[in-house]
């Protein structure tokens, strides 16, 4: 019996000690490829967490929220509606209305803020109930998950106008080697990015994180001894001719879908925390690998030059909220490096709503 005894310690103690090693040679290995430990503290990304449980697979644009969930974390409420959007505020009964489709990436969307305080819920508030703002935005979203959406989603609700709020999630593109004009690079990412159910696969030690105190304290200690460090990569601080083609084909792609939906069109030029892009000391924070974020705004003011361009002169169903550029903003205004806060959102409807008293 001792022997019997014995030699199930020593097996069990050699089963531990390779699954040991396995997850010590794993932990070594992301290492290396992420260029940070996976309990370090982000920068960035710290409300994506919250998408596996707001987010589907969805076979043309990656995913979209699921329909009528709440996610409640951090005093934040993110909640969707029957319609797979962000909730708004809008009318049930919105026939009679003004219909306005929001299309943008996570700006629009609203990370890091709750229901009411993303831009187009508050746009839903100062309109009132003769108007109806439906929210589309998604983390990521880009110009190439904005044509699926007006090509395959957005025309049924035959909305009146179409607000297209791009231009982040495409520049990412700069310089990836990777990059091809059907955004397929980008589209890998959106998997991981929005933490797909079908995809997203968490370790070990990520779950036991989660609930282990024994854990919770190495994490601790992983983040003090070891804290996050972007990785190096070799950035470019000029613009790139192929990204901005395949931009500018792209803004133009949905000023024809919104002509054909028989929707005016609203470009609104990409605002971003300047002031934090210009002053942080951080080379990249991993979304624009290629382009340093000192650089970030002059790159996204050539950017929105190209997004000002798409309406044509003496186009009466098509405008471009250059007002938006004149605003004083400020680091109050977002939240990180260019989400909006509640205070970011509110200035932002205000030129918008300045716009929809014109027409």
């Amino acid at each position: 019996m001792k022997s019997i005894i014995k030699l199930l310690a020593i097996n069990l103690a050699v089963l531990s000690a390779m699954f040991f090693t396995v997850e010590v040679a794993g932990q070594i290995l992301f290492y290396l490829l992420k260029g940070h430990t996976i309990y370090s503290d982000l920068p960035y990304g710290e409300d994506d967490k919250h998408h596996q449980d707001l987010f589907e697979y969805h076979p043309y644009q990656v995913g979209r929220m699921q329909k009528n969930v709440v996610v409640e974390f951090n005093g934040i409420t993110m909640s969707s509606t029957d319609y797979h959007t962000r909730t708004t505020g809008s009318p049930e009964n919105d026939d009679d209305c003004i219909r306005i489709a929001a299309r943008g990436g996570s700006t629009t969307f609203g990370t890091k803020v709750t229901d009411s305080d993303s831009w187009p819920a508050q746009l839903q508030t100062k309109l009132g109930d003769g108007y109806s703002v439906r929210n589309y935005g998604g983390p990521g979203f880009s110009t190439a998950e904005a044509i699926v959406q007006l090509a395959m989603t957005v025309p049924e609700w035959k909305p009146h106008y179409v607000i297209v709020y791009q231009g982040w999630n495409d520049i990412r593109n700069y310089h990836d080697p990777a990059f091809t004009p059907d955004y397929y690079s980008h589209g890998v990412t959106q998997v991981s990015n929005l933490r797909l159910p079908f995809y997203w696969k968490r370790g070990f030690l990520v779950e036991a994180a989660e609930i282990s105190f024994i854990f919770k304290v190495i994490g601790f200690l992983n983040y003090k001894f070891f804290p996050y460090k972007p990785r190096h990569l070799e950035t470019v601080p000029d613009p790139d001719p192929r990204v901005d083609a395949a931009y500018e084909r792209n803004l133009k792609t949905l000023k024809v879908l919104s002509e054909y939906l028989s929707a005016e069109v609203i470009f609104v030029p990409q605002i971003l925390n300047d002031a934090f892009l210009l002053t942080t000391g951080i080379e990249n924070l991993g979304w624009a690998n290629y382009i340093r974020l000192s650089d970030m705004p002059r790159l996204m003011s050539h950017f929105n030059e190209i997004t000002a361009g798409i309406c044509e002169s003496g186009d009466q169903d098509c405008f471009f909220v250059e007002s938006v550029l004149n605003v004083d903003w400020q680091e109050s205004d977002f939240v990180d490096r260019g989400h909006f806060s509640a205070q970011g959102g509110d200035n932002f409807s205000d030129e918008l709503v300045k716009l929809f008293e014109t027409l």
